[in-house]
């Protein structure tokens, strides 16, 4: 059957889960109440319905979404991976996908708990914690997939953890070289999505009234209507039992917490006077609030400093070297964030290039492909050919699994229990060499 007519619930099982997330936030007002408050993670679990009974071998996913959008909406993404990998041979044991804890489902559970200062880096320790909860389930190779905000979340992942992931795709991440928003590339990304979330309409009389009105926007015109279909039933939820008043189920104030954070100190100022316009003076943050800013930038006098800036971006293309699995970048040929061929090769160039790293694309272990007639949103408009592209990787990589099994059991070969714990008679020759050289 033509994969476009399936639906997640068709080839998955599906297990919802909630979970408590990683204890202490990044920051001291990611929850409203107490700093020790315990928010939760809404994660669904997609198990083919064709392999219910998984193998050794049998590959697992750790998906990770973009800003502002629910983990649903990847489903028929999930639905086409699963074909394109059982025609290549490759059996899914299981795809993972949470929430961040201040969107979709999991702000649902944590609307009463949740602050106004997220980090990203609270959902990819939130993702370690999961994986160790739910260990048995996710025997390895596990490989991470994340798309925007998303993908960058899965590089922190792995650069904390660097054999979590067997390997990682990342679909148009979130990286920037630069921490200074007066970066004409810097700003060009960040501000125009956060104004735009910041004046969104986020209110409908009901669900049909808005889903009428996506249908005739432009913004959706492109996405594939499985994956409107998904936004429409899980990116709004019912703000009252009452009516049928339906409202984002991502607040637009999140979601513009997850694009600028503020260098001022909340609560702002009092509002000027009407007709003056807005105040250019507001009260900046201690540079000691602002650990994650170059202290160049922090120390900046009011007039010169910004007043928003976004660390995770930079901090993880920082440490881009040191990154260990294989790494995918899937592109979209029409992206507002990495448009260039030379911005893609420079990604490519650092990723996995340093110490601890995969070795990089020197090493083939860092690929790049691009989606045609796709923008930054390539997996709601083209599903399909994301999927396609996905699986040639994940072929190559589980292939690459294998074998590195097989060498390491061979390493193995011959010692039995205890002596897999004792030094060999090799280990100490080799040591004696090796003391003999120092003295040279």
């Amino acid at each position: 059957m033509d994969p476009s007519l399936l639906t997640a619930p068709r080839v998955f099982q599906i297990t919802e889960h909630v979970l408590p997330c990683q204890h202490i936030r990044e920051y001291p007002r990611a929850t409203a109440t107490s700093q020790d408050e315990t928010l939760h993670l809404a994660v669904k679990q997609y198990r083919p319905r064709d392999n219910l009974d998984p193998r050794p071998g049998d590959i697992s996913i750790i998906g990770a979404a973009a800003n502002g959008f629910s983990k649903e909406l990847y489903e028929p993404l999930w639905v086409e991976l699963h074909r394109a990998l059982e025609q290549a041979g490759v059996a899914i044991r299981g795809i993972w996908i949470a929430d961040a804890a201040n969107q979709g489902a999991s702000f649902a559970l944590n609307k009463e708990k949740i602050g106004d200062d997220p980090s990203w880096f609270d959902h990819s320790r939130d993702l370690i914690h999961l994986v160790n909860i739910f260990r048995e389930q996710l025997p390895r190779p596990i490989i991470g997939l994340g798309h925007s905000m998303g993908a960058t979340e899965l590089v922190q992942v792995s650069l904390a953890h660097p054999r979590l992931f067997h390997s990682v795709i990342l679909i148009e991440p979130i990286l920037f070289s630069s921490f200074n928003l007066d970066d004409p590339s810097v700003k060009a990304a960040k501000f125009p999505p956060a104004v735009h979330a910041a004046r969104r309409k986020e209110t409908w009389p009901s669900r049909a009234v808005a889903a009428e009105e996506f249908q005739r926007s432009r913004f959706y015109k492109t996405w594939d209507p499985r994956v409107l279909d998904l936004h429409i039933q899980h990116g709004l939820c019912e703000t009252t039992s009452e009516t049928n008043e339906v409202t984002l189920a991502t607040p637009k104030a999140q979601e513009v917490f997850n694009y600028l954070r503020p260098t001022f100190v909340p609560p702002p100022p009092p509002p000027p006077p009407p007709g003056s316009g807005p105040s250019e003076s507001p009260q900046f943050a201690d540079p000691s609030a602002l650990r994650d800013m170059p202290h160049a930038l922090a120390q900046q006098q009011s007039s010169r400093r910004s007043l928003f800036y976004r660390p995770e971006t930079t901090i993880t293309y920082t440490n881009l070297p040191h990154l260990r699995p294989a790494t995918l970048f899937v592109f979209a040929a029409q992206s507002m964030f990495v448009s260039s061929a030379s911005d893609r090769a420079r990604l490519v160039d650092r990723t996995g290039s340093g110490v601890g790293g995969s070795g990089g694309a020197a090493a083939s272990r860092v690929h790049t492909v691009v989606v045609e007639k796709t923008t930054h949103l390539a997996p709601m408009e083209r599903p399909g050919s994301v999927a396609r592209e996905c699986a040639g990787f994940i072929l190559s990589e589980a292939t690459r699994w294998v074998r590195g099994e097989e060498t390491l059991r061979g390493e193995w070969r011959g010692r039995t229990g205890h002596e897999r714990r004792e030094l060999t008679a090799e280990f100490v020759r080799l040591l004696a060499v090796a003391e003999e050289k120092s003295k040279l």
